[in-house]
């Protein structure tokens, strides 16, 4: 049984009702997967609340502190499993802690990165265009630097900025509401500005899923002086709803903006329809997008991301 196939199986016993099973299947795959400690242990948390096992939630919360792994207090005051937890002097008080080490951990990670070409992007003559690489929810921004880190050799700086919403440790950013990204994003692009010289134009906004979707909604709003923008996979509740995006559209449709989207087929979890309606209305409304469909691929970086994204860059700069 695979992690994905683990989860599967213990929604739908939750769905189902069935929670004194699911919590079973999580305790008896747990120590299959290490590396997904801290949403093993999520699930199994929710699973001991809905079954009234409070020292047993406790016991976990505890369990995940001492190795340094914590949750977000959104996510324990939140979750509906935690429900009848709230206000219990114990469990508010492992909700301090996890806030705790979250501050800490956030204290050590910069809430940007970026890559560049070797001896470019430090002085007013040797400016770079910028590419904003927005990670996918339940990513991290050194994924997605990993993903479009090779834009830097053909001359961009690279930048990936950290949302500051995140579920547990290890569990990757998540992007919410757009406006609130926005802010986040735009911020932390001025404090890049104080280390890099950025050429004022031609920036390109791209995105990985719901990454994709803020990147589209910030260069449809204005928001930056980008010409362009790249959508890997997107999705997001205006996806979901491709008619809310018309307004927006019709707003930038005078800012000669060009896009480009790419989205496998066979990936399940984004919607097909969706991104190509929202892609009809942008070309509809005055803004070239091309949409290029791939297939055999889940919701990944394509192998051949690289070609993919110097085809999308020389689209935009037609």
């Amino acid at each position: 049984m695979t992690f994905d196939e683990l989860v599967a199986a213990i929604t739908q016993h939750f769905q189902n009702g069935d929670y004194a099973q699911a919590l079973a299947l999580a305790d008896e795959h747990a120590a299959n997967f290490p590396q997904h400690a801290a949403h093993i242990a999520y699930l199994q948390m929710c699973l001991a609340a809905r079954l009234e096992q409070r020292p047993r939630v406790f016991a976990l919360l505890q369990a995940m502190h001492q190795q340094g792994i914590w949750y977000s207090p959104e996510v324990l005051h939140n979750s509906p499993s935690f429900k009848a937890l709230q206000g219990d002097p114990e469990f508010e008080a492992l909700i301090e802690s996890s806030r705790a080490l979250q501050a800490e951990e956030a204290k050590a990670a910069p809430a940007i990165l970026v890559t560049y070409p070797q001896g470019k992007c430090q002085s007013a003559d040797e400016t770079c265009p910028l590419i904003v690489a927005l990670h996918a929810n339940g990513e991290s921004p050194e994924s997605a630097l990993a993903g479009w880190h090779t834009a830097a050799q053909e001359g961009w700086l690279v930048a990936a900025p950290r949302s500051s919403h995140t579920l547990w440790a290890g569990g990757g950013n998540m992007w919410f509401d757009h406006q609130e990204s926005a802010a986040e994003i735009i911020t932390q692009l001025e404090h890049l500005a104080e280390n890099y010289w950025v050429e004022g134009e031609g920036m390109i906004l791209g995105g990985f899923s719901m990454g994709a979707e803020v990147a589209l909604w910030m260069a449809l709003k204005g928001l930056l002086p980008a010409h362009g923008f790249i959508l890997l996979g997107p999705g997001g509740p205006l996806m979901d709803e491709p008619d809310h995006w018309l307004p927006l559209i019709q707003e930038a449709a005078d800012r000669e903006l060009r896009g480009f989207i790419i989205f496998s087929q066979d990936d399940p979890t984004i919607p097909h329809d969706g991104i190509r309606q929202t892609a009809a209305l942008l070309n509809e409304n005055g803004i070239p997008t091309h949409v290029e469909v791939l297939h055999g691929l889940a919701h990944e970086y394509p192998p051949d991301f690289e070609r993919l994204l110097r085809v999308a860059l020389d689209y935009i700069g037609e």
